[in-house]
Order: C-alpha cells, then structure tokens, then sequence
C-alpha cells in the first residue's frame, strides 16, 4: 500500500527525498484541513428566534409607556411563563419554563406559532405591549371567542401600522378568524368566518367606582425593621425558614393598631400562589362594590348566601354569588386603579378565574395560570383597606366584618389561637389537597393586626396553626394576651 502510495504521489527520486516529500504532504493535508475540524468540533447553537433567556427578555423590556403605571423590569426577573391552555391542578406550576413563539417577518407582520407553554402575559411582554394592554386584551372578544383562548398550533399575527394603531389576528381554524384592534387605547373585536364578519363587540366600558376618600399610607411603604426581625426569628425558630427560601411557604404580619402607622413585615410577600377558598374575599369585595353602585341589593338571601360562602366556605353560594356579581366585572374591580387587589407590577394579588366546584376555568390569571390565587401582601391590603373604610362605605364595611367574623371552620389561624380566647378574628381561610391558606384581621385587648399565611405542602396546615399564636404574641403584648375579655 506504501509503495503504491508513492508511485502515484511522489516522483522517483532518492529514498530520503521522497520521506520528505511525504511529510510536505501530510502536513499540508493537515493545515487545509483545520478550518473544517473546528468548525464541526463546535457546539452547534439551536436557533430560537424568541426563546430568548428570561434574562435576556428583561434587556429588551421596554417601558410602559402605555401607562401611567411605573414599569419595573426586575420584578419580572421571578416570574414563570406558564400554559394558558393547562389541565394540571389549578395550583400547579412549571417554573422556569419559557415561551418558544416561532415569528416570522412578513409585510410588517409578525406570525407567530402559539405553543402550549406560550401564555397571554408571554404574549403581551414579548411584543413590548404595556400592562395596560394586557387588562384590555383580557376582556375584549366577540360572544364566541377572545384572545385568551387561543390553542397551541394556531397561527398569531401581530402588526403595529401606526403609534396608536394595533392589530392582532388569531388564526382559530382554516376559515375562522378573530381579528383584534386597538385604535387610540380603544380595543375591538371582529369575528370571521370566511372572511364574512359573524361578530362584532366592543369592550363595555369601565363602570364608575365610588372612591371613599382616605388619606391612609400604602402598606408597601411601611415595612418596620423591628417587626420583620421578629417574624423571622419567629419562623427560624419553629423550623420553617427552609421552606420559605424555597418558596414553599409566605407569610404577612402588618400591625395596624395605629391605622396611620401600620407596621408590616413579610416572608416572599409578592409569591404569588393557589390559595384555595381564600380568594372568596374578592367575591366578598365584588358583592359589596355592586351593593354600594345599586347593582345588587343586600337582601336576606343575599346576606346569608354570603355568610354561607364566608363562614362555611360554600362553594356553591360562592359560585352563586360570583355570577350575580359578573366572572369579569369582578376581575375589573380588582384591577382598577382604586383597588390594585391584582397588580401585574407587583406579581399578580387576589384572583378569581373558576367557579367553585367542578367546572373548568373561565380566565385563569395571565402571571401564573392560576385559578384561585394570592399573595399575602395583598391579601393583607384588603383586610386594611376595609378597616380603614377604603373598600366601601362605613355601613357596608360593618356587614362585611360580621360576615367575617364567628368563624365555622376550626383549621389554621382558627385552631392556632385557641389559647388565646382573647382574640377576636375575622378570617377567610381555604385548603384544598397540599395547599393550605389563611387570611385574618384579629383585635385583642386594644391591639389589632392581620396575619396571611400561604403554604404548599401537606403539612401546610400544621405549620399554620403553629405559627400563629407566636405571631399573636409579637404585636399582643403577653402580659396582656393572658388576659380573657
């Protein structure tokens, strides 16, 4: 084979010339050669045209100049994306997953391919849409569909044909169409069907909420050292902590004694999480709104059936109540500007996206895909800002703390504090398989505070009901906790 290799490569000189000339070639061969073995000695990166880290999502985050609202990008830094079309149990997350939209360019149009990990919020952020938009594609849609029900493998268009100009096309079937607009921050919907329009609607408009002027501090800017110190020591101590770094496990503990100067302390006070029954206080809230606008009345039936959801946790008065109420006007109430109790800029608060009982989600929370959930900050700003008249009138807010109070379900907070009979509590709890939550504003001996806690684990419960009175004893003196009424 050598000498074969010779005759047809090196030309018949002497032996050492020919060795020479075998080496020439070789390492010719070799150097011709290199580019080639780095380039397929290189990883090979997979083109992701929007499967953009979440960090790198944050870089191209503009700001919401849509809104008046101040736009803080890192506080998105935490959040999942998640399924918007998802039949896991509705507290399930998938953190860290991120949408894999595929886009391409066309005219001006952006055509994406809608995955089953893409959801609204993905949607709206990836395109530099503002927070406002977000609340305003949440409701807008024809009787038959809207954006919030798309499905993964439907074609999405998006094009941005002037400053004040958005439109949005959903591809639902080969002949059917929803075609969303935004003209001047007045969104529109049209439904087609071979492109003949079967369904035109505009988003109702926002109806007035009664503001009850009150000059009372935002809970977010008083956060007391002291106590924050305290509630930590507390947590370490009872061999929880863990699970709040792993975000398990929330808590909020805001002393409000001194209704202008409430002291609050939180553990993961923005984690928002399913919380079971306990966001039935929005339905509450969402009840009462319609009472004060005369939109409902406050008759016998109306308050029992509240009580009923409140004290007993009724699902069915609660589903019952919810539809009276309206499943978007209540999301309406809690994200207007008079009461923020669902604020993306601050990860989400109270939601209700299901009835309670077996049936499917109408509007999961565009964040997490949560059907039921909160954050305990939140939670806590609805107990403070009933106290402090900020929900509704001072006679409406007394039948909402009697609905509140004489607790029916002896779990959590309720069980925790059975040593102390001084403690007077109006709470809302909820539980459902690993998930345990509750909610409560509690007066003892001139004292007054609320205490949130939310937990995702089977012991959740146990880890409620043994914190609890800890807490109590960090804003009631125990000198003065000892003491019965």
């Amino acid at each position: 084979m050598i000498n074969g290799f010779r005759r047809v490569f090196l030309p018949a000189t002497s032996q050492n010339t020919r060795l020479k000339n075998l080496i020439i070639v070789g390492i010719s061969a070799l150097i011709i050669h290199l580019p080639f073995v780095k380039v397929f000695a290189a990883p090979i990166k997979k083109k992701t045209p929007l499967s953009y880290s979440l960090n790198n999502r944050m870089k191209k985050m503009q700001p919401d100049t849509g809104s008046n609202l101040p736009f803080h990008p890192g506080i998105y830094k935490k959040l999942p994306f998640e399924p918007l079309t998802d039949n896991r149990l509705p507290g399930s997350k998938k953190h860290g997953q991120q949408p894999s939209l595929e886009v391409h360019k066309g005219d001006g149009w952006l055509e994406f391919t809608i995955k089953k990990d893409d959801t609204l919020y993905s949607l709206v952020r990836t395109n530099g849409l503002s927070i406002k938009d977000l609340y305003k594609i949440m409701h807008v849609g024809t009787k038959t569909s809207g954006l919030k029900h798309f499905r993964p493998g439907q074609k999405l268009l998006i094009h941005a044909s002037g400053k004040n100009i958005l439109e949005i096309i959903l591809h639902q079937s080969s002949s059917r169409k929803l075609h969303v607009i935004r003209l001047n921050n007045i969104f529109s919907a049209i439904t087609t069907v071979n492109g003949v329009e079967i369904d035109v609607a505009k988003p109702a408009k926002s109806r007035h909420l009664l503001v009850h002027s009150k000059n009372f501090p935002n809970l977010r800017d008083q956060f007391d050292g002291k106590l924050q110190s305290d509630l930590e020591k507390t947590i370490n101590h009872l061999g929880l902590m863990n699970e709040v770094n792993k975000g398990k496990l929330a808590i909020a503990l805001v002393d409000i004694t001194d209704l202008n100067n409430p002291r609050v302390a939180t553990l993961n006070g923005d984690e928002m999480m399913y919380a079971a029954s306990l966001p039935k206080i929005a339905i509450l809230l969402g009840a009462f709104v319609e009472i004060e606008q005369g939109d409902m009345t406050l008759d016998a039936d109306t308050r029992d059936s509240l009580t009923q959801m409140i004290r007993f946790s009724s699902n069915e008065n609660a589903t019952k109540m919810l539809n009276r109420v309206g499943t978007h006007r209540l999301q309406e109430i809690l994200m207007s500007d008079r009461y923020k109790l669902y604020d993306p800029l601050h990860n989400g608060g109270l939601w209700v996206g299901k009835a309670y009982g077996k049936s499917p989600a109408f509007e999961r929370d565009p964040i997490h895909n949560l059907s039921h959930g909160a954050t305990v900050l939140q939670t806590a700003r609805f107990y403070y800002m009933m106290e402090t008249g900020q929900l509704v009138s001072s006679k409406l807010t007394e039948v909402m703390k009697e609905i509140l109070s004489h607790p029916k379900i002896n779990h959590n907070f309720v069980k925790g504090l059975a040593s102390h009979p001084e403690a007077k509590i109006y709470r809302k709890s909820g539980t459902w398989r690993h998930w345990h939550a509750d909610s409560a504003l509690i007066e003892a001996n001139g004292y007054k505070y609320i205490a949130v806690a939310l937990a995702d684990d089977p012991k959740g419960g146990l880890w409620l009901s043994e914190m609890i009175a800890p807490m109590h004893e960090l804003i009631v003196p125990t000198a003065y906790a000892e003491l019965s009424p």
